[in-house]
Protein backbone atom coordinates (compact mmCIF):
# COMPACT_ATOMS: atom_id res chain seq x y z
CA UNK A 1 0.00 0.00 0.00
CA UNK A 2 1.45 3.58 -1.15
CA UNK A 3 0.25 6.47 0.71
CA UNK A 4 0.96 9.93 -0.80
CA UNK A 5 0.44 13.14 0.94
CA UNK A 6 1.34 16.80 -0.23
CA UNK A 7 2.50 17.99 3.32
CA UNK A 8 3.17 16.87 6.90
CA UNK A 9 -0.14 16.10 8.92
CA UNK A 10 -0.07 18.65 11.74
CA UNK A 11 -2.35 17.74 14.72
CA UNK A 12 -3.29 19.96 17.07
CA UNK A 13 -2.96 18.17 21.15
CA UNK A 14 -4.34 21.48 22.59
CA UNK A 15 -7.92 20.54 23.81
CA UNK A 16 -6.13 18.01 26.52
CA UNK A 17 -4.45 21.27 27.81
CA UNK A 18 -7.93 22.32 28.77
CA UNK A 19 -8.60 23.01 32.54
CA UNK A 20 -11.48 20.31 33.00
CA UNK A 21 -9.65 18.04 30.34
CA UNK A 22 -11.21 17.53 26.50
CA UNK A 23 -14.89 17.15 26.20
CA UNK A 24 -16.14 13.52 24.96
CA UNK A 25 -16.57 15.25 21.47
CA UNK A 26 -13.12 16.68 21.34
CA UNK A 27 -11.70 13.62 22.70
CA UNK A 28 -13.25 11.72 19.91
CA UNK A 29 -12.27 13.93 17.01
CA UNK A 30 -9.00 13.98 18.37
CA UNK A 31 -9.11 10.32 18.47
CA UNK A 32 -10.10 9.78 14.81
CA UNK A 33 -7.94 12.58 13.52
CA UNK A 34 -4.70 10.49 15.22
CA UNK A 35 -5.61 7.38 14.49
CA UNK A 36 -6.11 8.22 10.42
CA UNK A 37 -2.95 9.88 10.31
CA UNK A 38 -0.78 7.50 12.45
CA UNK A 39 -2.40 4.64 10.27
CA UNK A 40 -1.79 6.39 7.01
CA UNK A 41 1.41 8.59 6.89
CA UNK A 42 2.63 7.10 10.03
CA UNK A 43 3.70 10.48 11.74
CA UNK A 44 2.86 13.86 12.35
CA UNK A 45 3.97 17.03 13.92
CA UNK A 46 2.07 17.30 17.07
CA UNK A 47 1.54 21.03 17.95
CA UNK A 48 0.35 22.10 21.79
CA UNK A 49 1.66 18.95 23.01
CA UNK A 50 1.08 18.79 27.03
CA UNK A 51 3.65 17.20 28.23
CA UNK A 52 6.70 18.10 30.15
CA UNK A 53 9.19 14.85 30.21
CA UNK A 54 12.65 15.31 30.85
CA UNK A 55 15.43 12.80 29.40
CA UNK A 56 14.96 10.73 32.82
CA UNK A 57 11.14 10.39 32.43
CA UNK A 58 11.60 9.04 28.24
CA UNK A 59 14.34 6.69 28.71
CA UNK A 60 11.99 5.67 32.22
CA UNK A 61 9.25 4.96 29.78
CA UNK A 62 11.23 3.08 27.54
CA UNK A 63 12.87 0.68 30.03
CA UNK A 64 9.30 -0.02 31.23
CA UNK A 65 8.59 -0.95 28.00
CA UNK A 66 11.75 -3.26 27.20
CA UNK A 67 11.17 -4.98 30.31
CA UNK A 68 7.62 -6.37 29.36
CA UNK A 69 7.44 -9.95 28.14
CA UNK A 70 7.76 -10.51 24.50
CA UNK A 71 4.08 -11.67 23.99
CA UNK A 72 3.30 -7.67 25.21
CA UNK A 73 5.51 -5.93 22.99
CA UNK A 74 4.35 -8.16 20.25
CA UNK A 75 1.14 -6.97 20.07
CA UNK A 76 2.23 -3.66 19.13
CA UNK A 77 4.57 -5.33 16.33
CA UNK A 78 3.48 -4.46 12.57
CA UNK A 79 1.64 -7.31 10.70
CA UNK A 80 5.02 -7.80 8.76
CA UNK A 81 6.07 -9.41 11.85
CA UNK A 82 3.21 -11.00 13.62
CA UNK A 83 0.62 -11.66 10.95
CA UNK A 84 -2.75 -11.40 12.78
CA UNK A 85 -1.80 -7.92 13.92
CA UNK A 86 -3.22 -4.77 11.98
CA UNK A 87 -0.91 -3.26 9.36
CA UNK A 88 -0.65 -0.34 10.84
CA UNK A 89 2.21 2.75 10.96
CA UNK A 90 4.53 3.45 14.43
CA UNK A 91 6.14 6.49 12.57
Amino acid sequence: MTTTFASLPIVDLGPLKAPLGPTAGQLTALSKHLYDVFSTTGFAYLVNVPLSFDHADVFGLALEFFALPEEEKMKLAKKTFRKKNKNTYRG
